[in-house]
């Protein structure tokens, strides 16, 4: 270990390169593998412990249940399509919208909160906020809709004389 050198009747200190903590005898000042200036003291390696890394295994089932409820929801509007002739729009259009206010919403609310500096606890507050009250009102719609649509589709597939017919005066 190289602690000091004489040049000159001077006493230099060694240097170390702060990424690959290589020592260097007097004199160079910059790290000839890493290419970053030479310190004269190393910093105190981090004692702190490795933040866990996320295990992705235990995405997979919510990933699994939201590809499943979209096959599902698909399946549906295939066989309305197949009992009554017509797609079930009403019921796209909310799928679609959902979609559409999850994606630019939360990216406008990302930015929107970036942009005036907010914790990660205002960030939530915020979040909720808005989120609660959406999501029961789409929640509501998507229910509303598809039981409107399955008393139309039941109404459909009904024979022609057991119709219920509204008579006007």
């Amino acid at each position: 270990m190289i602690t000091a050198g004489i040049a000159y009747g001077i006493s230099l200190p060694a240097m170390f390169c702060p990424e690959c903590r290589a020592e260097y005898r007097p004199g160079f000042t910059r790290c000839s593998d890493c290419d970053v200036d030479l310190v004269h003291a190393l910093p105190e390696p981090d004692t702190r412990a490795p933040k866990p890394r996320r295990n992705w295994m235990s995405m997979l089932p919510k990933a699994k249940r939201t590809y499943r409820d979209g096959r599902k929801t698909l399946h549906w509007w295939a066989s309305y399509k197949r009992r009554t002739g017509t797609w079930p729009w009403s019921s796209i259009a909310i799928h679609l919208i959902h979609w559409v206010v999850l994606l630019f919403g939360g990216g406008f609310l990302i930015w929107w909160c970036v942009e005036r500096d907010l914790s990660r606890w205002q960030f939530l507050g915020v979040f909720l906020l808005l989120a609660l009250p959406y999501g029961i009102l789409e929640n509501w719609a998507k229910r509303s809709v598809k039981l409107k649509l399955l008393r139309q589709a039941r109404l459909l597939a009904k024979p022609r004389g057991e119709r219920q017919t509204i008579s006007t005066h």
